[in-house]
């Protein structure tokens, strides 16, 4: 069912496009110019006719995406579904590579394997790669409970490094993690008493000739999932341990939580921006289909109303002259404001929705114009007067009317375009190899 589901959500967004296309084409070439060679055996009833031709179009359109296989995860976006892939891959290593068990990642990485397996809408709506990418974050959090010291500094130098190019507003999170690091890094493992399990830890003060090995375990390690491989660790640096910048953790235990609680807040903050990216897509597919629709139900609403070939074919020449100039100035803006990030398909679909509405705007613009002019010259009101100022012959510079007015959707999809390019800049300023 989900597949089926995935196949028609896939089709939906070029439908209404292609069935307006093959619409106007059809009627073009019709002998008589009139919309019963259209409708056939529906001709008294246009609206169910309508409704097949649109119904039918979608059906075909869903097969070729099944056969061609669209609806793939990994067509879908290669690249996203590519690095999703070698992140579960490095968890499964990391997991392997530990001496004890880590129950809660393993769970999410047979989660993240099943999932990288099936066939669901999420992908093709986006939200699969962002929840699956979520999993991954999760399972890595788990794995800071578990794994050596030697492995946790370099967990939070590389968060240091995720977090001194991002813009998120909270020192905290590098006040945490340089405490952890300054703690770890007076740490050493030491394989010979760590073989009985004992957990205590020896403070080589700085001054003095007092041995401080007998006091109370206040820095061992007290995390109950990693009670199997804990050993017994020392402080290498002769500092004090309270030199350093704020309240340092008081055992490895909590640095582990100082380590993890930053982490989280880096990819909650990423996340976040990513699950942007895929709403502001998922927004312009639902407009790219409304307007497709919109564009079709026009079109019928002329046909049936006897309008002539000739004034189909100029709007048709209206909208793809405003198409074509709405694109060049996408494209133009796109290589002005792009930054090096996966958006998750959202360019793609500011490229579908773009031309479909510049086509209707300069449709709409030629109209328009068509309108005053008639009311200033104080003409004939009537529909066929209209259609006569539509048409080409005779009214030539309703193509420069059309080109311009194909350039107002970018005006109005101007603020979403900021607000994109903020998102896209935010996940850029922090980003890392496996960020």
């Amino acid at each position: 069912m989900t597949s089926v589901q995935a196949v028609l959500l896939s089709a939906l967004p070029l439908t209404p496009i292609i069935a307006s296309i093959l619409t106007m084409a059809s009627f073009s070439l019709s002998p008589d110019a009139s919309a019963s060679w259209l409708l056939g055996p529906w001709a008294t009833n246009p609206l169910l006719a309508i409704l097949l031709y649109l119904l039918l179009t979608w059906l075909v359109l869903g097969l070729i995406s099944l056969i061609a296989g669209w609806t793939d995860a990994d067509y879908v976006n290669p690249i996203g579904y590519g690095d999703l892939c070698d992140r579960s891959s490095q968890l499964h290593a990391r997991i392997e590579a530990l001496p004890v068990q880590a129950n809660l990642a393993k769970t999410y990485s047979d989660a993240i394997d099943r999932s990288l397996r099936s066939r669901s809408p999420n992908w093709i709506l986006g939200c699969g790669y962002i929840n699956l990418l979520k999993r991954i974050h999760r399972a890595e959090e788990a794995l800071i409970d578990v794994e050596p010291v030697e492995d946790l500094i370099a967990d939070a130098r590389y968060d240091q490094l995720r977090y001194g190019g991002a813009a998120i507003q909270n020192p905290l999170i590098d006040e945490r993690l340089t405490q952890a690091i300054d703690f770890l890094r007076r740490v050493e493992i030491d394989p010979n008493n760590g073989q009985s399990g004992e957990r205590r830890i020896d403070v080589l003060a700085s001054s003095g000739d007092q041995s401080t090995a007998d006091q109370p375990d206040r820095y061992a390690a007290s995390s109950a999932s990693n009670a199997q491989s804990v050993v017994a660790v020392r402080v290498v640096d002769h500092k004090p341990l309270q030199e350093s910048c704020g309240s340092l953790p008081s055992s490895i235990s909590e640095a582990r939580q100082y380590i993890r609680q930053a982490r989280l807040e880096i990819n909650t903050y990423r996340d976040q921006r990513r699950a942007g990216l895929v709403r502001a897509r998922n927004r312009l597919a639902m407009t790219s289909v409304l307007a497709g629709l919109t564009l079709y139900a026009l079109l019928w609403q002329q046909i049936l109303g006897h309008v002539s070939q000739e004034t189909v074919g100029a709007a048709a020449a209206y909208f793809l002259l405003g198409s074509i100039v709405g694109l060049f100035n996408r494209l133009r803006l796109d290589v002005e404001s792009e930054a090096g990030v996966d958006d998750y398909g959202l360019s793609i679909a500011r490229l579908l929705v773009t031309p479909l509405l510049s086509g209707i705007a300069a449709i709409g613009g030629v109209m328009l114009i068509a309108i005053l002019t008639m009311t200033h010259a104080a003409s004939g009101n009537g529909a066929s007067e209209l259609e006569r100022y539509v048409q080409l012959s005779g009214h030539p510079f309703n193509l420069v009317i059309a080109a311009v007015f194909g350039l107002t959707p970018a005006l109005l999809t101007e603020r979403l375009n900021q607000q994109v390019d903020q998102l896209k800049q935010e996940l850029a300023s922090g980003r890392t190899a496996k960020s």
